[in-house]
């Protein structure tokens, strides 16, 4: 009976591999599987699971998904077969009218080539960040960290449930940024499994509101700057052309929040024109002069509320609370000044006397390099200086021993 269901399933696959070949390119293979180069939706169709029993799995196939994917791939075909008809039969009549009139069929052949383009064009997803600019920030957020495997992200981790996972998904469907790796990304502290924070900070460089492109009117203050380049540009003021002496914008000029709008000079937009049925106007029709590409009109742009973008796409344990620009120095780990971490214990029976004096052992400089990853090329000082350690009740009063209160009370 094994022997008899082998050669079944044998005779199935070697049925399925012939009438399913033009799907065989659907289906992820080990090798690109890892590295995330399939293009397999999230949910296969009959003959894709087919397709992947038989290749990869070995399993029993049911007969509702073979005919399933059998109907599929003759469909796809079928629908292959049409479009290769048709593009023979518009390169015919491309020969017939080279034939007949050459300097109409070249128009002809320039107007589909050029509509082609353009509709590639208009498919492919142009990236948002590219029109304007990136400015460093910091980002304070708050999460509850229980339900978490983490601050850190653990990339290829099926089981990564970290809170930077959320982050990254949250900054790049916003289009915020484009990848991690290009975002200069830094973090302040991890933090473990389970573990909260309520004052955590990151440092990205993310998408601004103002163009790329945008200028500003000269102050009297760029005068003395020899890194302020400025230009004289016909700018649109008033219902009047005028012109004056602009400078591009630096990160300086940027809104240092999402409340308070800054005027700026920017190109007007592009207005779309209308199809036209004839096709010799609209190849014939004069590129912009050069008047209207120096043209810059008044804007006041605010910058993007960032905190709200992020909230919106974050789970509700995950909040961002506030976001400061930064300079491109500054790192949320190493420009970090002091950081402060509450430890929570259950009072059981711990000797809260005893857990005064060893914080107080630890107040001071000291050197931690025992208790840190040595990683030299980064890090070359391990001095950490303890401001303040303190005993604190669930009521938010300090325990202080009994000795220590009295010595603070005779000397007062």
């Amino acid at each position: 009976n094994d022997k008899t269901q082998q050669q079944q399933q044998q005779e199935q696959h070697e049925i399925l591999s012939k009438l399913l070949a033009p799907l065989i390119s659907t289906v992820p293979n080990k090798e690109n599987d890892n590295n995330n180069n399939n293009n397999v939706a999230s949910t296969p169709t009959a003959a894709e699971r087919v397709l992947h029993a038989m290749l990869f799995e070995s399993k029993a196939i049911q007969p509702s998904d073979i005919s399933n994917a059998v109907e599929l791939s003759l469909k796809n075909q079928k629908q292959s077969k049409e479009e290769n008809n048709e593009e023979k039969e518009e390169e015919q009549k491309m020969d017939v009218e080279e034939e007949t009139n050459p300097k109409q069929a070249k128009e002809t052949k320039t107007t589909s080539t050029t509509s082609s383009s353009t509709q590639t064009a208009k498919k492919a997803t142009s990236p948002p960040i590219m029109t304007y600019r990136q400015r460093h920030i910091a980002l304070k957020f708050l999460y509850n960290g229980i339900p978490y495997t983490g601050l850190a992200e653990n990339v290829g981790s099926e089981s990564d449930n970290s809170i930077e996972k959320h982050l990254f998904a949250a900054l790049t469907k916003s289009c915020l940024i484009t990848s991690r790796e290009s975002a200069n990304y830094s973090r302040c502290g991890r933090t473990d499994k389970g573990v909260s924070a309520f004052g955590q900070v990151i440092a990205l460089c993310v998408k601004s509101a103002v163009p790329v492109n945008a200028m500003m009117e000269q102050s009297a203050n760029d005068g003395d700057d020899d890194d302020v380049e400025v230009t004289e540009v016909t700018v649109k003021d008033e219902n009047e052309t005028v012109t004056k002496k602009m400078k591009c914008v630096q990160d300086v000029d940027l809104p240092r929040n999402s409340v308070n709008a800054i005027s700026y000079f920017v190109p007007p937009k592009q207005k779309k024109k209308k199809k036209q049925n004839n096709t010799q106007e609209s190849l014939s029709s004069p590129p912009p002069t050069s008047t209207t590409m120096t043209l810059l009109q008044p804007k006041t742009i605010t910058e993007l509320n960032y905190p709200q973008m992020l909230n919106n796409l974050l789970p509700p344990s995950i909040r961002v609370v506030g976001w400061s620009p930064v300079s491109t120095e500054f790192s949320a780990r190493f420009s970090c000044s002091h950081r402060i971490y509450r430890y929570y214990f259950v009072r059981s029976n711990l000797n809260l006397d005893d857990m005064y004096r060893a914080a107080k052992l630890m107040e001071g400089d000291h050197d931690f390099r025992n208790f840190c990853k040595m990683n030299c090329e980064q890090v070359y000082n391990f001095r950490r200086k303890m401001h303040q350690l303190r005993i604190v009740r669930s009521d938010g009063v300090e325990h202080v021993p009994k000795e220590e209160e009295e010595e603070e009370g005779g000397g007062g």
